[in-house]
């Protein structure tokens, strides 16, 4: 017969066990954060993980060195509104309906923001151009939305207090729920006149005419000169080019104190981080010195894509053409979070990857393009203004080869056909965006932004 002194440190000595084993049992990992920056008209070809010669980017090089870069990423768009419509919803312009300065991002669009919040996420956003504050309703879904540093934009420095804000709300958090983090930076678009001492990093003994201000540009911009914008000299192109390179290492400078603060913060490695642009720009490769929202050229689509998943360090670099529209699906995927979206693995048994490309100027005057990877083809509003050309990433998309690549152009046209048959309008598309002040609507006017 036991003892029930005996039984009792039987029974104590087994607690202890199940509880030791309990506390070596590891805890499955909770729900990673999500960070998606944005960069503003920022170039894959002006980074030094996309090849530039320059130190324009060393924290971001930093993150690609643990990260997944897509060399060959494309905007559906070159435009700020419809590209970033596009990179919150997961949605094609064609779909969104958001390819005018007086639209808005339909209430049926459903945002990361959304999805996230839906899934338990706090959501919050900083951002620094008016067409993505809440008048155009880009707050759908943020539990914090800051705006308040569009309204400086484009002729001061903001990638400073766009980090700030970031910083202040990360650090006010409380640690009980994973977050999704959209920080957007507008600084590399013109002017081009970034902070000592980016504005005298990469060209310090110039003393020319070209300031980088708007006003400098515009006898450069096709779409705003009177006529044919005039031969821009070498030298002050290469001026431009270096203030330009400032704003993008200005913009690195302030990405890299916001990662930082994750990586004391020890949030680093549980958080995917994605950092993606909107558009790229044109420097007079074909005449002019803005392509953005005018043009559909490699200089204005093709954007630098990085993305991070959480407890990962491993690089990586993916060569086949992928659209941005696919981030937000593949954020959701990384964060384990149900979706129907597309995602950027979604192509990779595609033997031919391709991209769509929208664009509506003047009014209503569309061009639709797909961009694979040895061809892109363009098509204007008028049947006639058909181009197609080869090696768009490196011949400078100057000859057209259409009655040359007669077939494979036709197989194209084809195919851009049949991935458009397959797209609809969301319900409450057209929504109009709300009243701007009279500032802000003289402004963008000024800038040749609104219709």
């Amino acid at each position: 017969m036991t003892k029930p002194n005996a039984q009792r440190r039987r029974a104590w000595l087994g607690a202890c066990c199940v509880l030791l084993a309990a506390s070596c049992t590891p805890e499955p990992p909770g729900p990673p954060n999500v960070l998606l920056v944005t960069i503003d008209t920022l170039r894959a070809d002006r980074l030094g993980c996309y090849g530039h010669e320059r130190d324009t980017s060393p924290n971001l090089d930093r993150l690609a060195a643990e990260a997944t870069l897509y060399e060959t990423a494309i905007s559906p768009s070159s435009w700020t509104l419809p590209a970033h419509a596009s990179m919150l919803t997961g949605l094609f312009p064609s779909q969104h309906g958001v390819e005018k300065s007086t639209l808005a991002l339909p209430d049926s669009a459903e945002t990361l923001a959304e999805r996230f919040a839906a899934a338990g996420y706090e959501t919050f956003a900083a951002v620094s151009h008016v067409y993505l504050s809440r008048r155009w309703y880009f707050d759908q879904g943020f539990e914090v939305f800051d705006d308040s540093v569009a309204e400086g934009s484009p002729h001061r420095p903001v990638a400073r207090l766009v980090v700030d804000s970031a910083l202040e709300w990360l650090g006010a958090r409380k640690a009980d729920r994973p977050f999704f983090a959209w920080v957007h930076i507008f600084d590399p678009h013109w002017d081009y006149a970034p902070p000592a001492p980016y504005d005298r990093k990469y060209d310090p003994d110039y003393d020319g005419p070209m300031s980088g201000r708007y006003k400098s540009l515009k006898p450069y911009i096709r779409a705003i000169s009177p006529g044919p914008p005039p031969p821009l000299a070498d030298r002050d192109l290469e001026h431009l080019l270096a203030l330009y390179d400032g704003e993008i290492a200005y913009s690195d400078a302030e990405v890299g104190r916001l990662f930082e603060s994750l990586r004391k913060n020890g949030q680093w490695s549980d958080t995917v981080v994605a950092v993606a642009s909107d558009h790229g720009e044109e420097f007079m490769e074909h005449g002019s010195l803005e392509g953005h929202q005018w043009t559909l050229f490699d200089e204005v689509v093709h954007v630098p894509l990085i993305v991070k998943a959480a407890g990962k360090t491993e690089a990586a670099r993916v060569e086949r053409v992928v659209s941005t529209v696919m981030l937000p699906g593949t954020l959701l995927d990384l964060a384990g979070v149900e979706h129907s979206l597309g995602t950027l693995a979604d192509n990779q048994n595609d033997p031919d990857p391709a991209a769509l490309l929208h664009l509506v100027v003047r009014g209503s005057e569309r061009t639709i393009g797909l961009r694979t990877a040895d061809y892109k083809l363009l098509r204007g509003p008028d049947p006639f203004q058909l181009r197609f050309y080869r090696d768009p990433g490196s011949s400078g998309e100057k000859e057209d080869v259409k009655l040359i690549d007669r077939e494979q152009f036709i197989a194209t046209l084809r195919r851009l056909d049949e991935m458009l048959a397959g797209h609809r309008l969301i319900p409450g598309t057209g929504r109009p965006r709300q009243s701007l002040d009279r500032h802000t609507a003289e402004k963008l006017r000024s800038l040749g932004y609104t219709d």
